[in-house]
C-alpha cells in the first residue's frame, strides 16, 4: 500500500497487514449501498486485468465515503505463474461533482429559457385577471357571498403569480442585485419568520466574526424559505433544526469545486424522516418532488440563486 492508498482507506500498511481484503478495501454501489465483489476476486477467477470501474464507493476505515474509479491486474513471474493482484484506484469525488454540477447546471438553463417566456406572458394575463378581480369588488357590497368568492379568486391569482415569479427566477433575467448583508441577521429575521407558530423550533449556531455578504437580499431570503419550509416538512411530529453559519475559506484544493476565495457556508439540518438515498441526486432537478401538493421548483428555484451567487448547495441524509 502506498500513501495515498493508506490515507484513502486509513489504513496504514502495518496495520493492513494480515486481515482480509475486503475488511481494508470496502466497497459498495453508489446508487444501492449493496457490497460489491472485490476486484481482486475477479482477477484471481479470471486471471486477466478488470477494467476501470464507476460508481463505486470505498469505505474508509471511519466510515468515509469516496467514490473511486478502480481497476486490478494480475502479477505474475517469469514463469506465467500468478503471484497476486495488484489494484489501482483514484478518488473521483470531486471529479463526479462537478460532472453532475455542470449537468444540472445545463438543464437549469434550458428550462430558464423556456420559464423564463412563459412567465412573462404568464403575469401580463394575471395583471389583467388581478385588475378586473379589483375593479369588480369594488362594485359589489362586503356581506355579499360574492366579494368572498372574488376575494378567493384574487387569492389563487396572487398564488399563480408567486409561481410565475419562480419561474422567472430560472431566466437570465432573474440575476442578483447584490448589496453587503449581515448574514446572521438574514438568518435569524426569515428563519423565525417562517417558523413562527409551528410546532418546530430553531437554534442557531453562528461564529461570532462572521464575515458581511454581497448577495441579493431578497434572493437569498427566499432560498431560506424554501430550505427551512422543507425541514419543517420532514418533522410533522415537531422538533428543532439546526442552522450554522461559519466562515469557508476555498483553497486550490476545495472539496466543494469553488473557485479560491472566501465564502460563509450555511447548513440547515433537520432531525426528520430523510430522503432516500435514490432521491439525493434528484432534488434539485426542476419538477422532482415527492410531495402531493408540491410544484417540485423550490429546491431547484435556491440551487438556481446560489449558483448565480457563485455559490454551491449540496445535500446529505
Amino acid at each position: 500500500m502506498n500513501k495515498v492508498a493508506e490515507s484513502l482507506t486509513g489504513w496504514t500498511q502495518p496495520e493492513a497487514g494480515g486481515r482480509r481484503l475486503h475488511e481494508i478495501f470496502h466497497m459498495i454501489d453508489e446508487k444501492t449501498g449493496r457490497p460489491l465483489q472485490n476486484p481482486a476476486v475477479n482477477v484471481l477467477q479470471t486471471g486477466g486485468t478488470v477494467g476501470l470501474a464507476h460508481r463505486t464507493i470505498l469505505v474508509s476505515r471511519d466510515g468515509t465515503e469516496r467514490i473511486i474509479a478502480h481497476s486490478g491486474a494480475p502479477i505474475r513471474d517469469q514463469g506465467g505463474h500468478l503471484l497476486g493482484v495488484a489494484l489501482v484506484f483514484r478518488d473521483v469525488t470531486q471529479q463526479q461533482k462537478m460532472e453532475e454540477d455542470l449537468l444540472r447546471t445545463s438543464k437549469l438553463e434550458a428550462v430558464g429559457l423556456l420559464a423564463g417566456g412563459i412567465a412573462h406572458d404568464f403575469n401580463n394575463l394575471l395583471t389583467a385577471i388581478l385588475g378586473n378581480l379589483s375593479l369588480v369588488k369594488m362594485s359589489v357590497n362586503l356581506n355579499d357571498p360574492l366579494y368572498r368568492r372574488l376575494g378567493d379568486a384574487e387569492i389563487a391569482s396572487l398564488r399563480a403569480r408567486d409561481l410565475a415569479q419562480q419561474l422567472l427566477t430560472f431566466a437570465k433575467g432573474g440575476g442578483p442585485i447584490k448589496k453587503t448583508v449581515s448574514m446572521e441577521a438574514l438568518l435569524k429575521e426569515s428563519i423565525q419568520f417562517v417558523l413562527r407558530g409551528s410546532n418546530v423550533g430553531v437554534e442557531f449556531f453562528i461564529s461570532h466574526d462572521l464575515w458581511p455578504v454581497e448577495i441579493d437580499e431578497g434572493q437569498i431570503s427566499q432560498v431560506l424559505h424554501n430550505l427551512v419550509i422543507n425541514a419543517q416538512q420532514a418533522m410533522p411530529q415537531g422538533g428543532v433544526i439546526e442552522v450554522h453559519a461559519e466562515n469557508y475559506p476555498a483553497g486550490e484544493r476545495e472539496p466543494l469545486a469553488l473557485p479560491p476565495g472566501r465564502y460563509v457556508r450555511i447548513s440547515i439540518r433537520d432531525f426528520g424522516i430523510g430522503i432516500p438515498k435514490e432521491h439525493l441526486s434528484k432534488i434539485f432537478d426542476p419538477y422532482f418532488t415527492t410531495k402531493q401538493k408540491g410544484s417540485g421548483l423550490g429546491l431547484s428555484t435556491s440551487y438556481s440563486i446560489i449558483k448565480k451567487h457563485d455559490g454551491t448547495m449540496t445535500v446529505d441524509s
